[in-house]
């Protein structure tokens, strides 16, 4: 039985020549895959930009058909020469809710800070979040419904947490103090992909080009897995690892982005000799003025990249991402001490337990 579902998934994994990416949609133009678009990475001087690292980590704790609570920490990594110069962590919680507006049911949220005495350090973590305004949506938006069926509330907690990630970022721009902020010419590396994917997510993605733009700042991500198709069905990291020169090199152009809410340039790279994987990397369009000056700049940051990607626990992936993933991270040991921390606090709120109960019988089996 197990080599007959070998033998299936092989079927579906053979390298099929005259391929390329399915587009997402109709603002996209796909290129044929070809060898020659394999762009070794040659060596560059060692530069003095300073790299920015951004991931976050979110946590739900309460979960009902109703309401959702989620713990959300965000991490910013800056360094220089492979050395940590400066970082930033930033933790809130954001409770999303029912509300009913002209006869439609959306969501709505309050995100809640821990509050200390220091007024200047509570007003320095509000002005990393997010605009609750923006976090308002039909709960049968386009972005975030599955199907037929009305979007789940948590949905809005994950939402949260990527708008904060680029809030974040163009936060530490704003940073006066040079260093523990970024100046020209450095870079901000977020995790995932540049496309604005929910309702509300390009404001915050302009913002931060502008912000960008105005130090001539580059801003990029990188994606830790991709799911993209070709258009004959193929994984196409596994159709750019078939063809692939050896050593450290970048694959581009691979389509033709028309997108106004992915203003970016796609690739896709190999950052370590050793490594086996292979990452999508966009970066920011900028105006560069012919093929020559991008590919110049393009070798540069990947240069830059491949210094922070030798780490053995997971060689080929910027270490600043691992670190950023690490510190953004929330455990599942940490995830029931805060749930622990509520539900005592909630014990007492009998019409609170009775809303949870709906959702949770899978828990109490998964107990047993």
């Amino acid at each position: 039985m197990y080599e007959e579902i070998l033998n299936n998934i092989n079927t579906v994994i053979e390298y099929k020549e005259g391929d390329k990416l399915s587009p997402i949609n109709k603002s996209y133009f796909s290129k044929p895959i070809s060898k020659d678009n394999f762009h070794v990475i040659t060596n560059t001087p060692i530069l003095a930009t300073k790299l920015c690292f951004i991931d976050g980590g979110s946590s739900e704790l309460l979960k009902a058909p109703n309401f959702s609570l989620f713990f959300i920490r965000i991490y910013a990594n800056i360094t220089q020469n492979n050395k940590t110069i400066s970082d930033k962590k930033v933790e809130f919680y954001c409770l999303a809710k029912t509300k009913v507006k002209d006869d439609k049911l959306f969501y709505e949220v309050e995100l809640f800070i821990d509050k200390n005495e220091n007024r200047e350090k509570n007003e320095e973590v509000i002005k990393y979040l997010p605009d609750k305004e923006d976090l308002e949506l039909y709960s049968f938006d386009k972005t975030i419904v599955i199907g037929e069926n009305r979007a789940e509330i948590s949905k809005i907690g994950d939402i949260a947490r990527r708008f904060a990630e680029i809030k974040l970022a163009t936060e530490v721009i704003n940073t006066e103090n040079e260093n523990h902020g970024l100046d020209h010419d450095d870079i901000i590396i977020l995790d995932g992909n540049l496309r604005a994917t929910y309702t509300n997510e390009d404001k915050y993605f302009n913002e931060l080009y502008e912000t960008a733009s105005s130090k001539n700042i580059l801003v990029t991500g990188l994606c830790k897995t991709s799911n993209l198709l070709t258009e004959k069905g193929n994984n196409i990291i596994n159709v750019l690892q078939h063809l692939s020169p050896e050593g450290n090199w970048y694959y581009h152009p691979i389509i033709e982005i028309n997108e106004p809410k992915h203003n970016a340039e796609m690739m896709f790279v190999k950052l370590n000799t050793a490594s086996e994987y292979i990452f999508r990397f966009e970066i920011h369009k900028q105006h560069l003025t012919n093929d020559l000056e991008f590919n110049n700049k393009v070798n540069e940051i990947l240069n830059l990249l491949i210094k922070n990607s030798n780490d053995y626990s997971f060689p080929g992936y910027p270490y600043g991402l691992v670190k950023a993933d690490e510190f953004a991270r929330i455990s599942n040991q940490e995830k029931q001490y805060l749930k622990s921390k509520i539900l005592f606090t909630l014990k007492k709120e009998n019409n609170i337990n009775a809303c949870l109960k709906a959702l949770d019988a899978h828990d109490v089996l998964d107990g047993k």
